[in-house]
Protein backbone atom coordinates (compact mmCIF):
# COMPACT_ATOMS: atom_id res chain seq x y z
CA UNK A 1 0.00 0.00 0.00
CA UNK A 2 1.32 3.38 -0.96
CA UNK A 3 1.73 6.17 1.58
CA UNK A 4 -0.93 8.34 -0.14
CA UNK A 5 -3.49 5.50 0.07
CA UNK A 6 -2.76 5.03 3.76
CA UNK A 7 -3.19 8.75 4.43
CA UNK A 8 -6.64 8.65 2.76
CA UNK A 9 -7.69 5.40 4.40
CA UNK A 10 -6.63 6.14 7.98
CA UNK A 11 -9.31 8.82 8.73
CA UNK A 12 -11.99 6.48 7.39
CA UNK A 13 -10.83 3.66 9.64
CA UNK A 14 -10.80 5.96 12.67
CA UNK A 15 -14.29 7.27 11.84
CA UNK A 16 -15.62 3.76 11.34
CA UNK A 17 -14.28 2.70 14.73
CA UNK A 18 -15.95 5.69 16.44
CA UNK A 19 -19.25 5.46 14.58
CA UNK A 20 -20.31 1.86 14.34
CA UNK A 21 -20.20 -1.55 15.81
CA UNK A 22 -20.11 -2.95 19.28
CA UNK A 23 -17.46 -1.99 21.76
CA UNK A 24 -14.29 -4.04 21.97
CA UNK A 25 -15.90 -6.03 24.81
CA UNK A 26 -18.60 -7.24 22.39
CA UNK A 27 -21.27 -5.36 24.31
CA UNK A 28 -23.51 -2.85 22.51
CA UNK A 29 -22.37 0.77 22.73
CA UNK A 30 -24.66 2.97 24.83
CA UNK A 31 -26.34 5.95 23.20
CA UNK A 32 -28.44 8.76 24.62
CA UNK A 33 -32.18 8.93 24.10
CA UNK A 34 -35.09 10.82 25.62
CA UNK A 35 -38.49 9.63 26.76
CA UNK A 36 -41.46 11.73 25.76
CA UNK A 37 -44.95 11.99 24.36
CA UNK A 38 -46.26 12.70 20.87
CA UNK A 39 -48.55 15.73 21.08
CA UNK A 40 -50.14 16.75 17.77
CA UNK A 41 -47.45 14.64 16.01
CA UNK A 42 -44.66 16.58 17.77
CA UNK A 43 -42.28 15.06 20.32
CA UNK A 44 -42.53 16.59 23.82
CA UNK A 45 -39.88 15.45 26.35
CA UNK A 46 -41.10 14.12 29.68
CA UNK A 47 -40.14 16.42 32.54
CA UNK A 48 -40.75 16.22 36.27
CA UNK A 49 -44.34 15.21 37.01
CA UNK A 50 -45.40 15.20 33.36
CA UNK A 51 -49.01 14.10 33.04
CA UNK A 52 -49.59 11.08 30.83
CA UNK A 53 -53.13 10.58 29.56
CA UNK A 54 -54.85 7.22 30.05
CA UNK A 55 -56.59 6.36 26.77
CA UNK A 56 -59.37 3.91 26.10
CA UNK A 57 -58.10 2.26 22.95
CA UNK A 58 -59.16 -0.37 20.47
CA UNK A 59 -61.09 -3.38 21.79
CA UNK A 60 -61.51 -1.68 25.16
CA UNK A 61 -57.83 -1.72 26.10
CA UNK A 62 -56.56 0.96 28.43
CA UNK A 63 -53.25 2.35 27.18
CA UNK A 64 -50.71 5.09 27.61
CA UNK A 65 -48.67 6.14 24.62
CA UNK A 66 -45.05 7.16 24.98
CA UNK A 67 -42.35 8.05 22.46
CA UNK A 68 -38.57 8.28 22.32
CA UNK A 69 -36.05 10.30 20.38
CA UNK A 70 -32.30 10.31 19.88
CA UNK A 71 -29.66 12.17 17.92
CA UNK A 72 -28.02 8.80 17.18
CA UNK A 73 -28.25 8.53 13.38
CA UNK A 74 -26.49 5.20 12.95
CA UNK A 75 -29.50 3.18 14.05
CA UNK A 76 -31.65 1.10 11.71
CA UNK A 77 -35.16 2.28 10.84
CA UNK A 78 -36.61 -0.18 13.37
CA UNK A 79 -35.06 -1.03 16.74
CA UNK A 80 -36.11 -3.53 19.37
CA UNK A 81 -37.60 -2.13 22.52
CA UNK A 82 -39.00 -2.97 25.91
CA UNK A 83 -41.01 -0.70 28.17
CA UNK A 84 -42.35 -0.89 31.70
CA UNK A 85 -44.69 1.34 33.65
CA UNK A 86 -45.01 0.86 37.40
CA UNK A 87 -47.91 2.77 38.96
CA UNK A 88 -47.34 3.71 42.60
CA UNK A 89 -48.16 0.73 44.85
CA UNK A 90 -48.88 -1.61 41.91
CA UNK A 91 -47.07 -4.28 39.93
CA UNK A 92 -45.12 -3.26 36.81
CA UNK A 93 -46.87 -3.41 33.45
CA UNK A 94 -45.18 -3.45 30.09
CA UNK A 95 -43.97 -5.21 27.00
CA UNK A 96 -40.80 -6.74 25.64
CA UNK A 97 -39.84 -7.60 22.08
CA UNK A 98 -41.42 -4.44 20.67
CA UNK A 99 -40.43 -3.26 17.20
CA UNK A 100 -40.04 0.50 17.46
CA UNK A 101 -39.89 2.46 14.18
CA UNK A 102 -37.63 5.50 14.04
CA UNK A 103 -38.13 8.37 11.63
CA UNK A 104 -35.90 11.36 10.91
CA UNK A 105 -37.27 14.68 12.16
CA UNK A 106 -34.66 17.38 11.66
CA UNK A 107 -31.66 16.53 13.85
CA UNK A 108 -33.56 13.79 15.66
CA UNK A 109 -34.65 10.21 15.12
CA UNK A 110 -38.15 10.02 16.68
CA UNK A 111 -40.10 6.86 17.43
CA UNK A 112 -43.68 6.18 16.62
CA UNK A 113 -46.08 5.62 19.53
CA UNK A 114 -44.86 3.12 22.13
CA UNK A 115 -47.95 1.70 23.82
CA UNK A 116 -48.17 0.35 27.35
CA UNK A 117 -51.32 -1.67 28.02
CA UNK A 118 -52.98 -1.37 31.43
CA UNK A 119 -55.76 -3.34 33.11
CA UNK A 120 -59.03 -1.60 32.14
CA UNK A 121 -60.69 -3.03 35.27
CA UNK A 122 -58.37 -0.76 37.29
CA UNK A 123 -59.32 2.43 35.40
CA UNK A 124 -60.61 4.12 38.54
CA UNK A 125 -57.39 3.37 40.44
CA UNK A 126 -54.88 4.88 37.98
CA UNK A 127 -55.77 8.60 37.70
CA UNK A 128 -53.59 10.75 39.93
CA UNK A 129 -51.03 8.00 40.60
CA UNK A 130 -47.34 8.60 40.11
CA UNK A 131 -45.74 5.99 37.88
CA UNK A 132 -42.18 5.09 36.98
CA UNK A 133 -41.47 4.45 33.29
CA UNK A 134 -38.41 2.64 31.92
CA UNK A 135 -37.61 2.21 28.23
CA UNK A 136 -34.85 0.23 26.53
CA UNK A 137 -34.09 0.58 22.82
CA UNK A 138 -31.45 -1.54 21.13
CA UNK A 139 -30.03 -3.00 17.98
CA UNK A 140 -27.14 -5.48 17.87
CA UNK A 141 -24.57 -2.67 18.17
CA UNK A 142 -26.26 0.04 20.29
CA UNK A 143 -28.38 0.30 23.44
CA UNK A 144 -30.22 3.07 25.29
CA UNK A 145 -31.97 2.89 28.65
CA UNK A 146 -33.98 5.86 29.88
CA UNK A 147 -36.30 6.32 32.86
CA UNK A 148 -38.78 8.93 34.00
CA UNK A 149 -41.48 9.55 36.56
CA UNK A 150 -44.93 10.62 35.37
CA UNK A 151 -48.43 11.20 36.72
CA UNK A 152 -51.30 9.22 35.20
CA UNK A 153 -54.40 11.28 34.34
CA UNK A 154 -57.74 10.61 32.68
CA UNK A 155 -58.87 13.99 31.37
CA UNK A 156 -59.73 12.85 27.84
CA UNK A 157 -63.31 11.54 27.47
CA UNK A 158 -62.64 10.18 23.96
CA UNK A 159 -62.29 6.57 22.81
CA UNK A 160 -59.17 6.14 20.66
CA UNK A 161 -60.06 3.47 18.09
CA UNK A 162 -58.44 4.75 14.92
CA UNK A 163 -57.05 7.81 13.22
CA UNK A 164 -59.81 10.01 14.67
CA UNK A 165 -60.95 9.52 18.28
CA UNK A 166 -64.63 9.07 19.03
CA UNK A 167 -65.63 11.74 21.52
CA UNK A 168 -68.91 12.30 23.34
CA UNK A 169 -70.97 15.24 22.16
CA UNK A 170 -72.47 17.79 24.53
CA UNK A 171 -75.19 15.32 25.55
CA UNK A 172 -72.60 12.88 26.89
CA UNK A 173 -73.15 10.24 24.20
CA UNK A 174 -70.50 9.17 21.65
Amino acid sequence: MRHSELVLLLPLLIAQDRCSGPSSSGEPKPFECELGLLVDDAFVPIGADTEVELQLGFQGFLIVELAARTREHRLPEIVEGSVSLTPEGMDPLGSTGLWVPLERDGDWEVSGPIQVFLDPAQLGAYPGLSAHVALRLEDPDHVCVVQADVVLVDDDPCIHTGAEPECPDDTGTP
